[in-house]
C-alpha cells in the first residue's frame, strides 16, 4: 500500500472505515500504532467487534420482531453480514437499517424465510412513521366545505407519516403475535393470504391496521399526486367494484390527509 505520507486523512479514515465492516481487509493496519502486526491486528478487532456490537443492537432495536423470530444467534450473524454489505451511510442513526428488508429478501441464508422481508419491512415502515414530520391532520370540516363538482379534480396530500405495505403472507398477524414478550396463542397459517396495511402517526401514536387492497391502490395512486377523480379511474379499471367513498371516509378518519386543492393544470 502506499505510505501514510501520500494519503489524504480522508482517504485514511476511509480505509479505517471500510476494515471495520470486512474482518478481511487489512489495509489500514499500516497506519496503526502498535509494536507488532499482531498487536495492530488485535487492536483493531478489539474495536471491530465494539463497532459491530452496536450497530447490531441498533439492528435489534429497529427489527425487534424479525430478531424474535429468526433468533439473536442467527439475527447477529445475519447483522454482520448486513454491515458488512451496507455499511450505513448517514451519520443519524435514525436512517440506519433502511436497506435490512431488502438484504434478508435476498440473503442466500433466509430464502427458505420468504415472509421475514416483508415482516421486517412493516417493522421499517412503523419506525420510519414514528420519526416523519409533525402535521395537523384535514378534519372533516375541510372536506364538506369542497364543492362536489371540484370534488374529482381535487389533490391530496398525504400526512407525512403515512406508509402503505402489501404483502403476500399474514405479516401483520405475525408482527402483532410477536410484539410481546409472551408466546402468540394462535399459530398462524402463512398461507391463509396477504394483507394490505396502513401505517400512520397523524397524531401521537403510530397506528397500524389492515386496509383493502383497492384502498391501498386508491392510496397510492394519491400519494403519486393524482386527483381523486383519476385515482378512482386508476383503481377502477383493476377492481370495476371499488367504492371510493368508503375508502376516502376511512382515510379523512385516520387522519391521513395534510391538505387539499383543486388541480388548475
Amino acid at each position: 500500500g502506499l505510505p501514510m505520507a501520500d494519503l489524504s486523512l480522508a482517504a485514511i479514515q476511509k480505509l479505517f472505515s471500510e476494515s471495520l465492516f470486512d474482518p478481511g481487509d487489512i489495509r489500514c493496519l499500516d497506519f496503526l500504532h502498535a509494536s507488532t502486526d499482531v498487536n495492530k491486528a488485535r487492536r483493531l478487532d478489539i474495536y471491530r467487534n465494539n463497532v459491530a456490537y452496536a450497530f447490531t443492537s441498533a439492528l435489534a432495536d429497529l427489527y425487534p420482531v424479525v430478531q424474535r423470530l429468526v433468533g439473536e444467534d442467527f439475527f447477529a450473524a445475519s447483522s454482520r453480514e448486513f454491515l458488512r454489505r451496507h455499511p450505513s451511510p448517514q451519520a443519524a442513526m435514525v436512517y440506519f437499517g433502511g436497506e435490512f428488508p431488502g438484504f434478508l429478501r435476498n440473503f442466500e441464508h433466509t430464502q427458505q424465510l420468504p415472509w421475514l422481508a416483508d415482516v421486517a419491512g412493516l417493522e421499517l415502515c412503523h419506525h420510519q412513521s414514528l420519526h416523519a414530520g409533525d402535521r395537523q391532520p384535514l378534519d372533516v370540516t375541510a372536506f364538506t366545505a369542497i364543492p362536489v363538482d371540484v370534488l374529482p379534480d381535487t389533490i391530496l396530500t398525504l400526512h407525512p407519516s403515512v406508509r402503505l405495505l402489501e404483502s403476500r403472507y399474514p405479516v401483520l398477524r405475525i408482527w402483532q403475535a410477536n410484539r410481546q414478550d409472551t408466546l402468540p396463542e394462535d399459530i398462524i397459517d402463512l398461507d391463509s393470504g396477504g394483507e394490505s396495511i396502513c401505517i400512520r402517526r397523524p397524531y401521537r401514536e403510530v397506528s397500524v391496521s389492515q386496509e383493502t387492497p383497492q384502498g391501498i391502490s386508491f392510496l397510492t395512486a394519491l400519494a403519486a399526486g393524482k386527483t381523486l377523480g383519476e385515482a378512482t379511474t386508476t383503481v377502477c379499471s383493476v377492481y370495476p367494484d371499488f367504492i371510493p367513498t368508503e375508502v376516502f371516509s376511512r382515510a379523512i378518519e385516520y387522519g391521513l390527509f395534510i391538505d387539499a386543492r383543486r388541480n388548475l393544470t
